[in-house]
């Protein structure tokens, strides 16, 4: 093997460590995000929990409950539901609770 193919051949083995390594970093980031993505809605599930004093918490007492400043509360997210109007398709003009999350969480209630 002459010189130039030896630095060829290293050059190729360091290029594919390089493409091996970025490859590994890209997974590992999706898999810190997803972490943190659980943790959060963990997190708000939690403080949930803690602020519905002890009772049972189902969906339908969820959209009943309402928190410190009187809003009611998405049963998916933990986040605020706000009235909304319709705008195309078969609801126009209706009014609906949808999550203020949206387009993160899509969740509504009809009135």
């Amino acid at each position: 093997m002459n010189g130039v193919q030896q630095i060829l051949t290293h050059f190729y083995v360091n290029v594919a460590l390089g493409i091996l390594i970025v490859c590994l970093l890209t997974v590992g980031l999706f898999v810190i995000r997803s972490l943190i993505s659980r943790t959060s809605k963990s997190h708000k599930e939690k403080k949930y929990k803690e602020s519905s004093k002890g009772l049972e918490v189902t969906e339908s007492t969820i959209i009943n409950e309402l928190n410190d400043k009187g809003d009611m509360i998405c049963p998916r997210c933990g986040s605020k539901l706000v009235l909304r109007t319709a705008k195309k398709g078969d609801n126009a003009g209706n009014q609906f609770y949808g999550c203020s999350a949206f387009p993160k969480c899509r969740y509504i209630k009809n009135l």
